[in-house]
C-alpha cells in the first residue's frame, strides 16, 4: 500500500487560521514555583511561549505528509488556572496558503507543554498532559469551523474568578470613531477567559479629565482591577499615567517593569512605553499599551501576578493566599 502527499495545486489561496488548546496539571507546589518564576531554568511561560512558535514552524519536519507552509503569524499563551494545579495552552496560528494550519496549531501545543514538562520534571516527573484539541478554524473551502463550547459545569475556573474589572482605551481616533478598537476586545475576552465579571468597557478620548472620571466611575461601580488601554507612550497627548497619578495612585513600580521586560522579546521599542500600574482607592490600575499585541502579551506576564496582588488589597493576609 503505498503513501502520498495530497495535491493542493488546485486549491485556492486564502487566509487560513487554526487555534488549539491543552493542559499540564502539575504537583500544587511545582505549580507555585511555575508561576512565581521560581524555576532554575528561568521563565516558564517565555520558554514554552517560543517552545510553541518553533512546533509550529518545524511541523512538517515531523508530520511527513504535511505540507511546509510559510507561516505568518504564531501566538501562544499559557494560562494559569484557578485550581492551583493547571496550566492552559493555547495556540493561534496564521498563514495565507492553500492548506490549513489545524496541524501547526496542535504542534505549538504539543510543543509548549513538553517544554513545561521539561522545565518541572525535576521537581515532578509525575505531571499530565491532555486536552489537545483544535477549538477553531477559517479558511478554505469549508470556511469557519469552531468546536462547541464546553459546558460551564465541566469548564475549568479562571484565575480571576470573584473579580470586578472595567476596561478602558484611551484613543482620541477610537473616540471620534474613526477606528476600530482593537485593543479593547483583547482586555475584555481576556478577563471573560478568566472568569472576572466585567463591568463595563468604555472609550475616551486623550483627555487627562476624561480617563480620570472614567477611572472614577469604575471604582464607584465597584471594580476591583480597572484596565487601561492606550496613552502610555511619548506622544504629546500620551497622558494616561500623568492622569491616574494625578488621581492620588500609590505606584506598584513592578508592574511597569514586568511589562516592558515582557515585551522587550517583540520590539526595542518596548523600553519606550510607560506602562504602568497604580492603587488607587483599593482597586488595582493597569495601563497597558495601546496595541493588541503587546497588551495580550502583557497580560499573560501579569496575570500569575493578579489573584494574589488582588487579595492583598482585599486585606488578605500574605501567608494565607495560594501562589
Amino acid at each position: 500500500m503505498s503513501i502520498r502527499m495530497i495535491d493542493v495545486g488546485d486549491k485556492a489561496v486564502t487566509e487560513r487560521t487554526a487555534r488549539a488548546e491543552g493542559w499540564i496539571r502539575l504537583a500544587p507546589e511545582v505549580y507555585q514555583r511555575v508561576t512565581l518564576g521560581q524555576l532554575p531554568k528561568g521563565n516558564a511561560f517565555l520558554l514554552a511561549q517560543v517552545a510553541g512558535i518553533q512546533g509550529a514552524k518545524r511541523t512538517a519536519d515531523l508530520l511527513p505528509l504535511c505540507h511546509p507552509l510559510p507561516i505568518e503569524g504564531v501566538k501562544v499563551d499559557c494560562q494559569p488556572l484557578a485550581d492551583g494545579e493547571t496550566i492552559r495552552v493555547e495556540a493561534r496560528v496564521r498563514t495565507t496558503g492553500k492548506t490549513g494550519v489545524e496541524m501547526e496549531a496542535l504542534a505549538a501545543v504539543s510543543a509548549a507543554l513538553l517544554c513545561l514538562y521539561d522545565l518541572t520534571k525535576m521537581f515532578d516527573a509525575t505531571a499530565e498532559m491532555g486536552g489537545i484539541s483544535l477549538l477553531e478554524k477559517t479558511g478554505g473551502k469549508s470556511g469557519h469551523w469552531q468546536r462547541e463550547a464546553i459546558a460551564p459545569e465541566t469548564a475549568l475556573t479562571g484565575l480571576l474568578a470573584g473579580i470586578s474589572a472595567t476596561v478602558i482605551t484611551v484613543s482620541d481616533r477610537v473616540a471620534a470613531g474613526q477606528v476600530e478598537d482593537r485593543s479593547g476586545p483583547v482586555i475584555h475576552r481576556w478577563l471573560e477567559e478568566q472568569a472576572a465579571t466585567v463591568l463595563s468597557t468604555t472609550c475616551v478620548a486623550d483627555e487627562p479629565a476624561l480617563i480620570q472620571t472614567a477611572i472614577q466611575q469604575a471604582i464607584a461601580q465597584g471594580s476591583q482591577l480597572i484596565l487601561l488601554t492606550g496613552g502610555t507612550g511619548l506622544g504629546p497627548r500620551d497622558r494616561t499615567p500623568e492622569a491616574i497619578a494625578s488621581l492620588g495612585g500609590i505606584p506598584v513600580p513592578g508592574i511597569g517593569e514586568a511589562l516592558r521586560q515582557a515585551g522587550r522579546s517583540e520590539t526595542a521599542m518596548t523600553w519606550i512605553a510607560r506602562s504602568g500600574g497604580w492603587i488607587l482607592d483599593g482597586s488595582l490600575v493597569i495601563a497597558l499599551p495601546g496595541s493588541p499585541r503587546a497588551v495580550s502579551s502583557g497580560l499573560a506576564t501579569l496575570l500569575p501576578l493578579l489573584p494574589h496582588s488582588l487579595a492583598i488589597l482585599k486585606g488578605a493576609d500574605h501567608g494565607t493566599v495560594k501562589g
